[in-house]
């Protein structure tokens, strides 16, 4: 009976990480970094209070951020403590890291809001978080755009924007919704820095694209552990794509709600077979 107790006491405060754990770190005397400690404060208060409510909707008790500036780590990661206490924490290392984008920090502070209020699938056995895969379909279908909303920022001019990304944007979001469609286009950026990062910390010298899909169409649900650096990039762009309302809350219990899916008669905007199974609720 001790041993059950230890272990489930431990499995409630295990965190999710953003990306794998690497020994590249990024200290505070890096030269390149395009956040400063001002800014990595400014853009956790952006995300943070734009949920902070919509925490209590899903019994949130407390929240605990756990700012760690001076860390060289490069991550961020959420749990689901006891009594129902959110945390987060967000590594200075991240915002140091020279791919990093002010988009690219934010999208991945929307990934650990995802794996506490993402929906199903979730990481097993607990039930308590949403999947690696979730969380990265969670962060462009609503995080993102969410907080873009709330925080417009040009793209510069000179932007180099994946073509596929200005057709695709284009193509989902009709003329009545320009500011949608500049948020797809940012939101791609963003995930570009992402594929970027995770490349250089896994030391591939593939990294990848948008247009590169990845071919795989598994036959089970990744619920624990990563997809693949492609799969991952690939849920993020096919996310930015979703129709449904950003605000539309999500289910733990729940694979459809919310998100655009097959069940629902969706084409555009699906989580991709190379991670995710299409299945009723």
């Amino acid at each position: 009976m001790k041993f059950i107790i230890i272990f489930f006491s431990f499995s409630l405060n295990t965190y999710a990480r953003m990306l794998p754990e690497s020994h590249i770190t990024a200290p505070l005397t890096v030269k390149n970094a395009k956040l400063t400690e001002a800014r990595f404060n400014i853009l956790i208060d952006q995300v943070v209070n734009s949920y902070r409510d919509v925490f209590h909707e899903y019994g949130m008790h407390k929240l605990m951020v756990n700012r760690q500036w001076e860390s060289e780590k490069i991550n961020a990661s959420a749990a689901r403590g006891s009594n129902n206490t959110f945390l987060m924490n967000i590594y200075g290392g991240l915002g140091r890291y020279e791919p990093i984008t002010d988009d690219a920090f934010m999208l991945i502070l929307c990934h650990e809001v995802g794996h506490l209020i993402g929906g199903a699938p979730t990481m097993k056995p607990q039930n308590n978080i949403s999947s690696e895969g979730q969380a990265d379909y969670f962060s462009t279908a609503k995080c993102f755009r969410k907080i873009a909303q709330k925080y417009p920022e040009k793209i510069p001019p000179k932007a180099d924007i994946h073509p596929l990304a200005r057709e695709k944007c284009r193509d989902t979001f009709s003329k009545d919704q320009t500011m949608k469609a500049e948020i797809c286009l940012r939101s791609s950026l963003a995930q570009e820095s992402l594929a970027r990062t995770m490349a250089m910390l896994s030391e591939n010298e593939v990294t990848p694209k948008l247009d590169t899909p990845d071919p795989e169409e598994r036959t089970f649900i990744i619920f624990n552990g990563y997809p693949s650096p492609q799969c991952r990039i690939d849920t993020l762009f096919s996310a930015s794509l979703c129709h449904r309302d950003e605000n539309e809350l999500l289910d733990l219990k729940k694979y459809n709600k919310g998100v655009c899916s097959v069940p629902n008669g969706d084409i555009a905007g699906v989580r991709p077979r190379c991670w995710y199974v299409p299945r009723i609720d």
